[in-house]
């Protein structure tokens, strides 16, 4: 919505309706779970296991680049279209033009750099992109059958 500054997009998600829906439902569990544990679990939950463990690390420290040394690894054996999947959606601006491969696209860059920037590196940490990564794969395939993307000889290979 931000990308293609689709501004009405955001009327239609019924925000105040759904925050409050939201907290409704989750608000009560929170303030139980609070009581049971005078405190401790949401404080060690929050400020621990979150924003503690991304800022400071606990353990597992990784370089920058860890996530694009385990990342093939974990996507195999889909790895070999990753490639000609970017490769076939050149010129990049088409993918500001389609709102699926748009999605795709910044779902996978935002959770990957997010993680990236953290101190702690896990390979689990990236459950996450392997839908995106099944959903971006399975959408080269369905252009590739329906010939909306050029298949040039590296697409044959």
């Amino acid at each position: 919505m931000v990308a293609r500054r689709e501004w009405p997009m955001i009327a239609a998600a019924k925000l105040p309706l759904g925050i409050p829906l939201f907290l409704l439902i989750t608000a009560p569990w929170f303030w139980l779970v609070q009581q049971a544990t005078d405190g401790r679990w949401l404080n060690d939950f929050l400020f621990i296991h979150h924003f503690q463990r991304y800022t400071a690390g606990a353990g597992h420290r990784q370089p920058f680049y860890y996530y694009l040394t385990t990342l093939p690894v974990d996507v195999l054996p889909w790895t070999i279209f990753i490639v000609p999947a970017l490769i076939a959606y050149r010129p990049y601006r088409r993918i500001w033009q389609t709102p699926v491969l748009l999605f795709f696209v910044l779902w996978f860059i935002s959770v990957l750099l997010f993680f990236s920037v953290s101190a702690t590196k896990r390979e689990l940490y990236l459950l996450p992109l392997l839908p995106v990564l099944a959903l971006l794969i399975g959408n080269y395939f369905n252009d590739l059958s329906a010939g909306t993307i050029d298949e040039t000889a590296i697409f044959r290979w």
